[in-house]
């Protein structure tokens, strides 16, 4: 079935701290997204600081800081970043996320997060 984009809705009120509560795979959805982030920024501050990397603050960063990490000895996180982000954009856009379900698909993500921040 596919997914209601209503229940982001949901969950934003419920992480406000009202009482509305939300369907699990908007939870599962959007902890991927955060898991993703989570990684993404983490991963850029550090090579920032230690490598001199420099972002150029616009969309390509996505792709640029993987590649400054492949060239720089960080393969292994340049590619939990590329599939963290395949994974978010899975949950960000699509009616269905396939192939895993959404709660697999968290828990595979939250790995790969901690493994780039492990990583770097």
């Amino acid at each position: 079935m596919a997914f209601d984009w209503r229940e982001y809705v949901k969950l934003a009120h419920k992480l406000s701290g009202e009482s509305e509560t939300c369907q699990p795979e908007a939870e599962y959805r959007s902890g991927v997204s955060r898991a993703y982030y989570g990684a993404f920024c983490y991963a850029r501050n550090r090579a920032m600081a230690s490598l001199n990397y420099s972002p150029a603050r616009t969309a390509e960063d996505h792709r640029d800081l993987k590649e400054f990490l492949k060239t720089h000895g960080h393969a292994e996180a340049a590619s939990s970043l590329d599939t963290l982000r395949q994974w978010r954009n899975s949950c960000d856009y699509d009616d269905n996320v396939a192939p895993k379900a959404p709660d697999i698909l968290l828990y595979m993500a939250l790995l790969h997060a901690d493994a780039v921040i492990q990583g770097l």
